[in-house]
């Protein structure tokens, strides 16, 4: 079945074994050195916005963090079912839609993928500092 020219809807919805797994994938990139887990998401009841099309079938999902000290809606994790879904085009409009019903000053995501970076800095973000980490004790 062809999604791509097939409408979806995104809508919050509990964290299904589904989602869970789905989202799981996107730790092989993880940006925070193991401290954060998709499962920590799920244990804290972040806000799970999945996309599904007509029949149900779940095509992506994200999960965000609200900050209100700064206005920002945070994409925590986000993660497409199907590989020829492009996230930046089936998401995107979701999130900036999102953010504004907040009236977040900003929508904001990390990632190690370089693809990515460059396809949202053509949908409008820009780069904000680099994270650098230092090791202070042995892993266990």
């Amino acid at each position: 079945m062809d999604h791509r020219t097939q409408t979806v809807t995104a809508r919050p919805e509990g964290w299904s074994a589904e989602a869970l797994a789905l989202l799981e994938r996107v730790e092989e990139h993880d940006t925070s050195g193991g401290m954060e887990r998709v499962r920590d998401y799920q244990r804290d009841n972040f806000p799970l916005i999945a996309i599904r099309d007509a029949a149900g079938e779940l095509l992506g999902a994200y999960a965000v963090a609200w900050v209100p000290q700064y206005r920002n809606l945070h994409i925590l994790a986000a993660a497409s079912a199907q590989p020829h879904l492009d996230m930046t085009a089936v998401m995107l409009t979701d999130m900036e839609a999102r953010a504004r019903r907040l009236e977040a000053d900003y929508l904001s995501l990390q990632t190690r993928r370089a693809g990515l970076v460059k396809k949202l800095s053509r949908a409008g973000f820009d780069t904000h500092g680099v994270i650098l980490r230092k090791l202070m004790k042995a892993v266990q």
